[in-house]
């Protein structure tokens, strides 16, 4: 079981991602979940800005799983996060 500032750190993690989430639904045009503006013309590229900031700690971490995993997964959200953004 993690200690309780790691759970409370889980728990707010977790609502970060489903906000992301709500942000790739209405920028992909699945559903408006958002009135037009922010979240349409910045709300992507906030998102491809902090899967950016995880880029390079997991790509030099001494984890040898956290490198090979880790690295490829943030490469391949960026790319789907910029299609998504650039409305292909």
């Amino acid at each position: 079981m993690l200690p309780k500032p790691l759970r409370i750190g889980s728990l707010v993690s977790i609502f970060i991602y489903l906000f992301f989430i709500s942000i790739i639904i209405d920028t992909a045009g699945l559903a408006a979940l958002y009135p037009a503006g922010f979240i349409r013309s910045s709300g992507i590229w906030l998102i491809a800005a902090f899967l950016g900031t995880g880029l390079i700690p997991n790509a030099i971490s001494r984890s040898r799983k956290e490198r090979y995993t880790m690295t490829p997964l943030i490469i391949v959200l960026l790319a789907l996060v910029a299609v998504v953004g650039s409305g292909r």
